[in-house]
Protein backbone atom coordinates (compact mmCIF):
# COMPACT_ATOMS: atom_id res chain seq x y z
CA UNK A 1 0.00 0.00 0.00
CA UNK A 2 2.84 2.39 0.80
CA UNK A 3 4.53 1.79 -2.55
CA UNK A 4 1.24 2.39 -4.36
CA UNK A 5 0.73 5.64 -2.48
CA UNK A 6 4.26 6.77 -3.25
CA UNK A 7 3.79 5.94 -6.93
CA UNK A 8 0.48 7.83 -7.09
CA UNK A 9 1.89 10.89 -5.36
CA UNK A 10 5.02 10.87 -7.54
CA UNK A 11 2.96 10.63 -10.72
CA UNK A 12 0.60 13.37 -9.57
CA UNK A 13 3.51 15.65 -8.73
CA UNK A 14 5.21 15.00 -12.05
CA UNK A 15 2.07 15.63 -14.07
CA UNK A 16 0.60 18.45 -11.98
CA UNK A 17 3.84 20.39 -11.58
CA UNK A 18 4.72 20.11 -15.27
CA UNK A 19 1.28 21.22 -16.44
CA UNK A 20 1.03 24.04 -13.90
CA UNK A 21 4.53 25.31 -14.66
CA UNK A 22 3.95 25.18 -18.41
CA UNK A 23 0.63 27.03 -18.16
CA UNK A 24 1.99 29.67 -15.79
CA UNK A 25 5.04 30.21 -17.98
CA UNK A 26 2.90 30.59 -21.09
CA UNK A 27 0.48 32.93 -19.32
CA UNK A 28 3.37 35.02 -18.00
CA UNK A 29 4.91 35.31 -21.46
CA UNK A 30 1.53 36.20 -22.94
CA UNK A 31 0.96 38.81 -20.24
CA UNK A 32 4.38 40.41 -20.73
CA UNK A 33 3.93 40.61 -24.51
CA UNK A 34 0.21 41.36 -24.49
CA UNK A 35 -0.95 43.68 -27.25
CA UNK A 36 -4.68 43.50 -26.68
CA UNK A 37 -7.18 43.46 -23.85
CA UNK A 38 -8.40 39.91 -24.62
CA UNK A 39 -4.85 38.51 -24.40
CA UNK A 40 -4.29 40.28 -21.07
CA UNK A 41 -7.62 38.97 -19.78
CA UNK A 42 -6.76 35.45 -20.96
CA UNK A 43 -3.36 35.47 -19.26
CA UNK A 44 -4.72 36.92 -16.00
CA UNK A 45 -7.61 34.46 -15.98
CA UNK A 46 -5.22 31.54 -16.44
CA UNK A 47 -2.95 32.74 -13.64
CA UNK A 48 -5.82 33.44 -11.22
CA UNK A 49 -7.50 30.09 -11.87
CA UNK A 50 -4.28 28.11 -11.50
CA UNK A 51 -3.43 29.87 -8.25
CA UNK A 52 -6.99 29.35 -6.97
CA UNK A 53 -6.82 25.61 -7.68
CA UNK A 54 -3.46 25.40 -5.91
CA UNK A 55 -4.83 27.32 -2.91
CA UNK A 56 -7.90 25.08 -2.70
CA UNK A 57 -5.73 21.96 -2.88
CA UNK A 58 -3.34 23.27 -0.22
CA UNK A 59 -6.23 24.14 2.08
CA UNK A 60 -7.82 20.72 1.66
CA UNK A 61 -4.49 18.98 2.20
CA UNK A 62 -3.79 20.99 5.33
CA UNK A 63 -7.26 20.27 6.74
CA UNK A 64 -6.69 16.56 6.22
CA UNK A 65 -2.97 16.23 7.09
CA UNK A 66 -2.04 19.40 8.98
CA UNK A 67 -2.19 17.87 12.45
CA UNK A 68 0.01 14.96 11.43
CA UNK A 69 2.44 17.27 9.63
CA UNK A 70 2.74 19.48 12.73
CA UNK A 71 3.44 16.45 14.93
CA UNK A 72 6.13 15.13 12.57
CA UNK A 73 7.85 18.51 12.36
CA UNK A 74 7.66 19.00 16.14
CA UNK A 75 9.23 15.57 16.73
CA UNK A 76 12.02 16.28 14.24
CA UNK A 77 12.77 19.65 15.84
CA UNK A 78 12.72 18.12 19.32
CA UNK A 79 15.12 15.37 18.18
CA UNK A 80 17.49 17.91 16.66
CA UNK A 81 17.43 20.15 19.74
CA UNK A 82 17.78 17.31 22.27
CA UNK A 83 21.17 16.68 23.90
CA UNK A 84 23.12 14.52 21.48
CA UNK A 85 20.88 15.62 18.61
CA UNK A 86 22.23 16.50 15.21
CA UNK A 87 22.18 20.26 15.70
CA UNK A 88 25.26 22.30 14.91
CA UNK A 89 24.76 24.81 17.68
Amino acid sequence: MVLGSIACVALAILVWVNITFALLTRAGRELSAATSLPSVADALTTIVLLLAVQALWAGAWWRRHGGRARRVVARRIAALCAPGGRSNG
